[in-house]
C-alpha cells in the first residue's frame, strides 16, 4: 500500500506559510537553501499525503485498519519531525523578510489546527522504531515541539494561532500535562504572543494560557509575568479587536474557575471589566455584565472597590440584560447574610427593578416583561420578599399602585406578574373565555373531567390529606402580603376603569382566582375579611352584561360536551341486554375498528389520512374515540364486543409501534383496568417491553389504581406491577415506581402489603432510600426493618451526618420547586384521565425524614425518647440558634430545625415539643435572625409543627394562625398574625468604598502615584485624574493631546505609565477615557514592562530630550543600538512588527 502521496488539497496552515515562502524571489539564497526548500516542499507533500491517508482510514472499521493506521501516523511523525529540522536550517541560514498579507481571510485560520497533532491510538502503536513510539507515546515531547515551533520568528500570524491551538488540542488530550510546564519557557512564549501586533496571535496567546491554568499556584505565576497589564490593554482596544478582547475576558473569567482563583484577581482588572460593563455600545457588555456578578458572588468588596456595583444595578433596572434572573440571583446572595449585605444600600439595588413600572411617561414593554421576570425571581425567595417588605412593604406596594395607572401594558404585565408569582395556573377554558369564543374543543373537557381527579386522589389518602406542598405554604405568605398591600382594591379599581375588554375580563378572573386561593391558603380570619370587602361584590355585580353572558355561557357549555355525554351513552347501553344488542349490530365499533386497522401495520389497510393519525388525533376530535373503548373495555360485555372485530389484536400490535408513542398513550391511559383480561396484559407489555418514555408512562398509569380507597377495586395487581418495575433497567423507571409506591404509602393497607411483597431496593442506593424509610409508618414495617439492623445503622447515620446533608436535599428540591412557574397549557390531545395526577406529582413534595417516619409509631417514639436524639437538637437550636457568622454551624442548626419540625408534625412525636419548649426559640428566629435563608427555614418548620395538634396550639399561644379545615384539621399553612414583626428588617449600614478597601498600604499607593519630581510628568497625572471630572475632562484631553504633540517623550517612561495605570485602577474613568490615556504611551513601553527590561528613567529620559534637540530619527537611533539587544529582545520585537506588516493592508 503506497503511503507516501500527493494531494491537490491545502488544509494545513503551515503549509500555505511554506508555500508562500517558496514563491519569494529570494536573489541572496544559495544552493543550499534551494536544495532545503526541495526537500521541505517534499517532506510537505508527503505530510499531506500522509493525513489525507489517515482521515480515510479513520472512516473505516478500527480492528481491520490497525497495523494501517499504525504505519500511517509513523510516517506522519516521522514527516512532522523532518519538517521542523528544514524549517529550523532555513531560518538559520537567511533572515526572514516580512511576510506578505495572507490571501486568505484572517478569521479563517483563527483558532484552527494547522495539522500537528498526536495520534489518537498513540497509546496503543506497538510497531515502528522506538523513537517513533516515543514521538507518540509521550505529550511532553510533543509539548517541547509546538513551543520550539513558536520559537521560530517572522512568520504569519496564522502560523502562530496554527501552533498555539495545537497546544490547547494537547492539553484537551492531556489534561495533566499542563501540571508539568515549566513555567521559564512557556512563559516567555505566552509574553511574546500576548505583546503581538496580530490580535489573531494575541488571541490565540489567551486561549493558550487559559488552557495551561491549573490550580492558584499557576495563577500566581501567571500574574507573575505582567498579564494584569496585558488584560487591561487589551480590555480597552476598540471594537475592531474583538477577538482579541473576548479571549482576554474568558482568560479573566478562567481565574473564577480555579479555587481561591478570584484572590488573584486583581482591582484594576476589575475596574477595567466594570468600564465595558458600563459603556452602552460595547459588544462585549453582557459577558462583561455576568462576568461582575460572578465576581460578586465571590467577593463583593472587589466589586464594590472597582466600581462594579452601578453598571450591574444599571443593567438590572433598564431591562436590557437578558439573563436578569441571574443577575437578580447575585443580589439576593449578598442580601441574605449579614456580612454581605453591608455592601448593598439596605435594598435599594433591587427597588431598581419597578422604576419601569412607575416611570409611565418612558414605558416599554419588553423591558417591563424583562424586570418582571427579575421581581418574580426576587418574590420567589427569602431575601427578596424580606428584602422588598422592608420599609413598610414599599416596594410592593409601589408595584401593587401601579395598577391605578391608565397604562393598559403596565397594567397588564403587572396582572401577568401576579398570575406568576401566585402560581395560578388558569381554568382550561380561560384562554378562550378571555378571547370571547365558545369553548367546542373536547380538550378542555377532558381536562374538566380529570381535574377533580387530582383533587379527589390527594383527599382519599389517610395520613397526609390535610398537608400541603412548602410552596403553598409560601403562597400563602406571599398572598398575604399582596393583599395587605392593597393588590385586591387594585384588581377592582381596573374593572371599573378599564375600557379594554381583554384586560377587563383578565382581571375579573384574577380576582375570582385570587378570593379561592385565600379561601385554601390563608387562616380563615384572613380569608372572611377578603371575602366581606364592600366593593367586591358591587364589582362582580357590574361586569357587563357581555361578560356575564360570556361566563355563564361557559358554565354551561362545559356540562355538554359530546364526548363525555358518547361515553354516557356508551356505559348505559352496556347495562341492559337490549342496549347491548344494539351497540354490537351498530357499525360505529366496525368502523373505529377500520380506523384502528388504519394504524396496524400487520392489517393490510392503509389510508393518505389516517382518521388516527398524529395530526387529526391533536386538531379534531379523534380521539374522542378511545375514551369511548375505554368505557367498553371496563365491561366484560364491552370487552367481548372489542375481540369480536379484533381490536383487542390490533392494539397488542400497535403497543409494538415505536413510531407512534403518542398513540399508545391513548390507549392506556383511556383504558379501563379494574377487570382482569387483556387490558392488563396489554399495560404489562408496555411496561416491560416498550421504550423508556412508554414505561415511564405506563408506571404513571398505575397511579391512579394504587392510590384508591381499599374496597372500591384491587389495589394489589397495581402493586405487584410497581414493585416489578423497581427491577427495570433504567433508572428514571424505577424511580417513577419508588415516587408512587411512596403516594401508595400514605394507606396503612397499602403499605402493608408493600412490605409483604418484600422489595429487593440495595440495587437502587439513594433512589430507593425514601421508600425504606416509609417502611417505618407502621409497625409491621418497623419490625422488618428492625429485623435487618436497618432503623439502628440509618439512626446514627442521620444523627451523625445525613441530618445534616438533608438541608441541601430539601433546598434543592425547594429550589427546583420555585423554578418551576407553571405554565398555560391547553391540553388539546390529552384524553389521559391521568393527565392531571402525572403533571401534578412534581419536586414539591417533601423528601422524606428519618425522625419523621419514625415518630409514626409508638416503637419509634419509644426509640427516640431512649436515644435522646431529640433533646439534643433542641438544645442545639436553644445555644446557637441565633448566631449568623459560622456557615458550619448554620448548616447544623437548620438540620436541627428541620429535624425538630418532622418530629413535631406528627401527632405521636409532638409531645416531644412540650417537654423541650423549643417552639418559641423557633419563632424568635423565624421572626430576629438577621440571615434571610434561615428565616426561611425556620418558617416551613413552623408550618410542619402546625401540622399536629399539639403544634398548632402552641403556635396559636405565639401570635400564629394557621389554616384549618371544616372539621378543624390543621393544613401544615400558618403564617404570622403580625405581618409586620415577621418582616421586621431594619436598614443596616452600608459600607462606603473607602471604608472596605483602602488601607494604609493602598493609600500610600496612591499618593506616590500622584506625585513626581519631573514638572511635566506632574502635570500628566493631574490631567489624568481630571478626565474623570465631567467639568474638565475636555480640557484636560486638550492638553495632554499637546503634551503628546510637543514633549512625546514623557509617553515613554515605564515609571509615568506605572503611576498612571494605579490612577486608573483607584478613580472611575470611561472606557472612552481609558483607551485615550492608554493610547498616548507607546507600545514599546508595555514590552519593557512585562519582558522586564526596564531602563534608568533618567538616562532614558535625557537621552530622549538629546534626541529631540538633534533631531534624531528614532528608527536610526534604534539601529545604532540594535547590536547590544538580547535575542530575546530581538524576538519579540521582530515578531511584532512581522504582525504588524501582516495587519496591514
Amino acid at each position: 500500500m503506497p503511503i507516501r502521496q500527493t494531494s491537490a488539497l491545502d488544509t494545513n496552515a503551515s503549509v500555505l506559510n511554506q508555500e508562500r515562502l517558496e514563491e519569494e524571489d529570494n536573489t541572496k539564497s544559495g544552493k543550499l537553501l534551494s536544495n532545503l526548500r526541495e526537500s521541505l516542499s517534499r517532506e510537505m507533500k508527503i505530510k499531506e499525503g500522509s493525513e489525507n491517508m489517515l482521515e480515510a482510514l479513520n472512516t473505516k472499521k478500527a480492528k481491520q485498519t490497525k497495523e494501517q493506521r499504525q504505519r500511517v501516523e509513523t510516517e506522519l511523525n516521522i514527516s512532522n519531525q523532518k519538517i521542523r529540522d528544514l524549517r529550523f536550517q532555513i531560518t538559520e541560514l537567511q533572515k526572514p523578510k516580512p511576510p506578505t498579507t495572507p490571501t486568505r481571510n484572517r478569521m479563517d485560520a483563527l483558532f484552527q489546527s494547522n495539522g500537528l497533532r498526536s495520534p489518537q491510538s498513540a497509546s496503543k502503536s506497538v510497531g515502528g522504531s522506538e523513537a517513533a513510539d516515543e514521538l507518540i507515546e509521550s505529550p511532553t515531547y510533543a509539548l517541547a515541539e509546538i513551543l520550539q515551533a513558536l520559537e521560530v520568528e517572522g512568520l504569519t500570524p496564522d502560523y502562530y494561532v496554527g501552533h498555539a491551538n495545537d497546544l490547547v488540542e494537547l492539553f484537551k488530550r492531556h489534561p495533566t500535562l499542563k501540571y508539568d510546564l515549566v513555567w521559564s519557557v512557556f512563559g516567555l512564549r505566552m509574553q511574546v504572543m500576548l505583546l503581538s501586533g496580530s490580535r489573531e496571535v494575541v488571541a490565540a496567546g489567551y486561549r493558550m494560557t487559559r488552557y495551561a491554568i491549573s490550580d492558584v499556584s499557576s495563577l500566581q505565576k501567571i500574574r507573575s509575568l505582567h498579564t494584569d497589564y496585558l488584560a487591561v490593554v487589551s480590555l480597552i482596544k476598540k471594537g475592531t479587536s474583538d477577538v482579541e478582547r473576548e479571549q482576554a475576558l474568558k482568560f479573566i473569567r478562567a481565574f473564577l474557575d480555579v479555587k481561591d482563583g478570584i484572590k488573584e484577581v486583581s482591582r484594576a482588572v476589575v475596574r477595567t471589566i466594570a468600564s465595558v460593563a458600563d459603556h452602552e455600545e460595547d459588544r462585549l457588555k453582557a459577558i462583561c455584565i455576568e462576568t461582575l456578578a460572578e465576581i460578586m458572588v465571590r467577593d463583593p468588596s472587589l466589586v464594590v472597590a472597582s466600581g462594579g456595583l452601578r453598571p450591574l444595578a444599571e443593567a438590572l433596572g433598564d431591562g436590557t440584560y437578558e439573563a436578569s434572573e441571574s443577575l437578580t440571583a447575585a443580589f439576593l446572595f449578598l442580601l441574605d447574610s449579614p456580612h454581605r449585605r453591608q455592601y448593598l444600600r439596605s435594598g435599594y439595588e433591587l427597588e431598581i427593578l419597578f422604576t419601569s413600572f412607575t416611570d409611565s411617561l418612558s414605558v416599554k414593554e419588553e423591558i417591563l416583561k424583562q424586570n418582571s421576570k427579575a421581581i418574580s425571581y426576587a418574590l420567589n425567595s427569602w431575601p427578596g420578599l424580606m428584602a422588598l417588605s422592608m420599609y413598610n412593604f414599599r416596594a410592593i406596594k409601589s408595584l401593587v399602585s401601579c395598577l391605578i395607572l391608565p397604562n393598559p401594558v403596565v397594567r397588564e404585565t403587572v396582572i401577568d406578574l401576579f398570575y406568576g408569582i401566585l402560581r395560578i395556573k388558569s381554568p382550561f377554558w380561560a384562554t378562550s373565555f378571555l378571547a370571547g369564543r365558545r369553548l367546542t374543543t373536547y380538550g378542555r373537557v377532558a381536562n374538566l373531567k380529570t381535574a377533580p381527579s387530582k383533587t379527589s386522589a390527594q383527599q382519599v389518602t389517610e395520613d397526609e390529606a390535610c398537608d400541603k406542598s412548602f410552596v403553598d405554604h409560601y403562597t400563602a405568605l406571599l398572598l398575604a402580603v399582596l393583599i395587605n398591600s392593597g393588590m385586591v382594591e387594585g384588581l377592582l379599581q381596573v374593572t371599573r376603569d378599564t375600557d379594554n375588554a381583554m384586560l377587563k375580563r383578565k382581571t375579573t378572573l384574577l380576582i375570582g382566582e385570587v378570593l379561592k386561593l385565600a379561601s385554601q391558603l390563608l387562616p380563615s380570619n384572613w380569608s372572611a375579611e377578603l371575602q366581606l370587602l364592600p366593593g367586591l361584590f358591587a364589582a362582580a355585580s357590574q361586569f357587563g352584561s357581555e361578560e356575564r353572558i360570556v361566563a355563564t355561557s361557559t358554565v354551561y357549555q362545559i356540562s355538554s360536551k359530546y364526548v363525555k355525554v358518547g361515553c354516557a351513552l356508551m356505559h348505559t347501553l352496556l347495562q341492559t341486554v337490549e342496549g347491548v344488542k344494539y351497540l354490537a349490530d351498530n357499525k360505529l365499533l366496525r368502523q373505529i375498528a377500520e380506523c384502528l386497522a388504519q394504524c396496524d401495520p400487520t392489517s393490510g389497510l392503509t389510508a393518505s389520512q389516517p382518521t388516527f393519525s398524529k395530526e387529526r388525533l391533536s386538531e379534531t376530535l379523534a380521539c374522542g374515540y378511545f375514551a369511548m373503548l375505554g368505557t367498553l373495555s371496563g365491561d366484560p360485555k364491552g370487552l367481548q364486543m372489542l375481540d369480536r372485530w379484533r381490536m383487542i389484536n390490533m392494539m397488542y400490535h400497535i403497543i409494538d409501534l415505536k413510531q407512534r408513542p403518542d398513540l399508545i398513550k391513548l390507549l392506556l391511559s383511556n383504558f379501563d383496568y379494574n377487570l382482569q383480561g387483556h387490558p392488563r396484559v396489554l399495560l404489562s407489555k408496555a411496561l416491560t417491553a416498550g421504550s423508556k418514555e412508554i414505561r415511564i408512562h405506563a408506571t404513571n398509569v398505575l397511579r391512579k389504581y394504587s392510590s384508591r380507597a381499599p374496597g372500591t377495586t384491587d389495589y394489589k395487581w397495581a402493586i405487584e406491577l410497581l414493585v416489578t418495575q423497581l427491577y427495570d433497567p433504567e433508572v428514571e423507571v424505577c424511580a417513577t415506581a419508588i415516587k408512587i409506591l411512596e403516594e401508595a404509602c400514605n394507606r396503612k393497607s397499602y403499605l402493608e402489603f408493600i412490605v409483604e411483597c418484600r422489595p429487593a431496593l440495595d440495587h437502587l442506593g439513594e433512589i430507593g432510600a425514601p421508600l425504606l424509610l416509609r417502611f417505618l409508618s407502621t409497625s409491621i414495617g418497623y419490625h422488618y426493618l428492625d429485623g435487618l439492623d436497618y432503623i439502628s445503622n440509618e439512626m446514627d447515620d442521620w444523627f451523625l451526618g445525613r441530618n445534616d446533608s438533608y438541608v441541601g436535599v430539601i433546598e434543592a428540591s425547594l429550589s427546583r420547586a420555585f423554578a418551576e412557574m407553571p405554565e398555560e397549557s391547553s391540553h388539546r390531545m390529552s384524553i389521559d384521565e391521568d393527565s392531571f395526577d402525572i403533571d401534578a406529582e412534581n419536586d414539591t413534595q417533601v423528601p422524606p425524614h428519618f425522625y419523621r417516619e419514625l415518630t409514626r409509631t409508638k416503637e419509634g417514639c419509644k426509640l427516640l425518647q431512649d436515644k435522646g436524639h431529640f433533646e439534643e437538637f433542641a438544645s442545639t437550636i436553644r445555644e446557637y440558634g441565633m448566631l449568623a457568622d459560622d456557615p458550619e454551624l448554620i448548616l447544623k442548626i437548620k438540620g436541627c430545625l428541620w429535624a425538630v419540625g418532622n418530629v413535631g408534625s406528627m401527632e405521636l412525636g409532638a409531645p416531644f415539643l412540650e417537654e423541650s419548649d423549643v417552639v418559641e426559640q423557633i419563632v424568635k428566629i423565624a421572626e430576629e435572625h438577621q440571615i434571610m435563608s434561615l428565616r426561611g427555614t425556620a418558617f416551613y418548620v413552623l408550618g410542619l409543627i402546625s401540622r399536629s395538634r399539639h403544634g398548632l396550639e402552641i403556635l396559636s399561644e405565639h401570635g400564629w394562625d394557621s389554616n384549618t379545615t371544616t372539621l378543624g384539621v390543621s393544613l401544615g399553612l400558618c403564617i404570622p398574625q403580625n405581618l409586620n414583626k415577621f418582616f421586621s428588617y431594619q436598614p443596616w449600614e452600608h459600607k462606603t468604598i473607602s471604608d472596605i478597601i483602602i488601607t494604609e498600604e493602598e493609600k500610600m499607593e496612591i499618593d506616590l502615584a500622584r506625585i513626581d519630581g519631573d514638572e511635566t510628568n506632574q502635570r500628566i497625572l493631574e490631567l489624568v485624574e481630571n478626565l474623570g471630572n465631567m467639568i474638565l475632562h475636555k480640557k484636560a484631553i486638550g492638553e495632554l493631546i499637546a503634551i503628546k504633540e510637543n514633549k512625546g517623550y514623557a509617553f515613554k517612561q515605564v515609571r509615568l505609565f506605572k503611576k498612571v495605570m494605579v490612577l486608573l485602577e483607584y478613580h472611575h474613568f470611561r472606557l472612552p477615557m481609558r483607551r485615550f490615556v492608554i493610547e498616548l504611551f507607546e507600545k514599546r513601553v508595555l514590552r519593557r514592562i512585562v519582558l522586564e527590561e526596564e531602563e534608568d528613567e533618567v538616562e532614558m529620559s535625557e537621552r530622549d530630550v538629546e534626541r529631540v534637540e538633534r533631531r534624531i530619527p528614532r528608527d536610526e537611533e534604534d539601529s545604532e543600538s540594535e547590536g547590544v539587544r538580547t535575542e530575546r529582545q530581538r524576538s519579540v520585537t521582530d515578531i511584532g512588527t512581522m504582525a504588524n506588516q501582516a495587519n496591514t493592508p
